[in-house]
């Protein structure tokens, strides 16, 4: 739909994670790149975009303005809950707030440093990954590799 941001360009799309060579991974292309992966935990098949957005940007949180296309900031970006540190965990409706392990951690940290070192940047997100073992910025980096090749 138009009132959606789905090219990454509202000013808040992509704010919770790190800038990668210039750009952050837009919320539309981590779906369709966990999609594109095969990335199927049990309990999470299927997992996609279900439709929610998160606060628009600036007073447009609180405004009536209509999306506007030529005006990102208007957009409603698609809300993307990013992974929690730690080892993947099995989705459960009784996990409340449990203090032993992150409520949403539906990834393992490592990423498939084979697959991407193939994909060499050719990912939904645009971002070169191979040579990640050895890249002075692999910290950073492995916060999204992880969504591009899950280990």
């Amino acid at each position: 739909p138009s009132w959606i941001d789905v090219d990454g360009k509202s000013s808040t799309n992509g704010i919770n994670f790190p800038v990668i060579d210039g750009k952050r991974p837009n919320h539309m292309a981590l779906f369709r790149q966990l999609k594109d992966t095969g990335w199927a935990e049990p309990g999470w098949n299927d997992t996609g975009w279900k439709g929610c957005v998160e606060a628009r940007a600036g007073a447009y949180n609180i405004s009536d303005t209509p999306p506007d296309p030529a005006k990102p900031d208007t957009l409603f970006v698609p809300y993307f809950a990013p992974d929690d540190p730690g080892d993947a965990q099995m989705p459960s409706s009784s996990y409340g707030n449990e203090a032993k392990y992150y409520n949403n951690s539906y990834l393992s940290d490592a990423s498939d440093t084979v697959k991407l070192d193939k994909q060499k940047g050719d990912n939904r997100l645009g971002i070169d990954f191979s040579g990640l073992d050895s890249d002075p910025d692999k910290a950073t980096k492995e916060q999204v590799a992880k969504y591009v090749a899950p280990a």
